[in-house]
């Protein structure tokens, strides 16, 4: 009996360091496989911000494949492909983690901007709602915001310019606001003929440097029919003349260069003065009963309703 009960406890004895000895040397492969999985994962970052992103994209398998969480670094993978142009494989990735995480505003907005390059413009604008109702890590604020504009833009190019309105809208009323987003409102009313509105939206751009040459294009054009437009406020007689005037001539120089005009401009020599339109010509030949008058100018700014 007694034997047996020392038997017992030396194999006791023996068992539990042995337990002890394999939890330390596990944790320790564990240790070292995560070690291995971040370096690589470190390795597929440099590549991508390097702009080798096929490359990245085997970092981050590896990464995976060493990782214990197998999620963990599926998202990274997913951009690299993006990057990349794999847009079928990218696809797989980010369906996998919105079927894991479906309220992720991050791996709904990647989809959104796949489906938007794709075409699936109705998918995209679903996937857009989502991001911005969805949850983020950090700043969520910024990021909806973002993710907003972003839709935005993709209403705009669509030609749904009442929806981008409303978007921008949104953004406008929601400060801080961001600088694309007063850029992009120049824009829109600049296509729709807001001049007004079209210099208000890119001056605010214009200020946080955030215009490029085509956009600084469109404010100085705006600008300029802005200032030559006759029925703004609290102008005189006189001034509304001189811009009335000044579109006029504007206008015969630059159809001079084109024969299919609109508007038929007096030959004049240099140096003499635009006659207003609409004014008699003391020429002989005017006078005759067949003569044409030049059609009236179409407006560039609305009239404004008398009070």
């Amino acid at each position: 009996m007694l034997r047996q009960r020392t038997l017992l406890m030396l194999t006791i004895a023996g068992i539990v360091p042995a337990f002890l000895i394999i939890n330390v040397l596990v944790g320790m492969a564990r240790a070292r496989q995560q070690g291995l999985a971040d370096e690589w994962a470190a390795r597929g970052a440099r590549d991508l911000a390097g702009g080798a992103p096929g490359a990245a994209a085997e970092d981050f398998r590896a990464a995976q494949a060493f990782a214990r969480d197998r999620s963990q670094y599926r998202l990274q993978l997913a951009q690299a492909l993006l990057a990349a142009g794999r847009s079928l494989e990218a696809r797989s990735e980010l369906e996998t983690l919105w079927s894991e995480a479906p309220g992720s505003g991050l791996v709904n907005e990647q989809l959104a901007r796949l489906a938007a390059g794709q075409g699936a413009d109705a998918d995209a604008i679903r996937y857009y709602h989502a991001a911005i109702d969805g949850a983020w890590y950090g700043n969520g604020g910024v990021a909806r915001r973002s993710a907003r504009l972003e839709l935005a833009r993709l209403f705009f190019s669509r030609g749904r310019v009442p929806q981008a309105q409303a978007e921008i809208a949104v953004l406008i009323s929601d400060p801080p606001v961001d600088p694309r987003a007063w850029r992009l409102a120049g824009e829109v009313a600049f296509a729709l003929g807001d001049y007004r509105g079209a210099v208000q939206g890119l001056t605010e751009a214009a200020r946080a440097n955030e215009l490029d040459e085509p956009t600084r294009e469109l404010l100085v054009r705006a600008s300029r029919v802005v200032a030559l437009d006759p029925y703004a406020r609290a102008l005189g007689a006189r001034q509304r003349l001189r811009r009335v005037l000044r579109a006029y001539a504007a206008r015969c120089a630059s159809a001079s260069t084109n024969s299919a005009h609109w508007i038929s401009c007096p030959a004049r020599s240099s140096g003499s003065r635009p006659r207003s339109p609409g004014r008699k010509s003391s020429s002989p030949t005017r006078r005759g009963a067949n003569a044409r008058r030049s059609p009236k100018a179409p407006s560039a700014w609305p009239r404004r309703r008398s009070s």
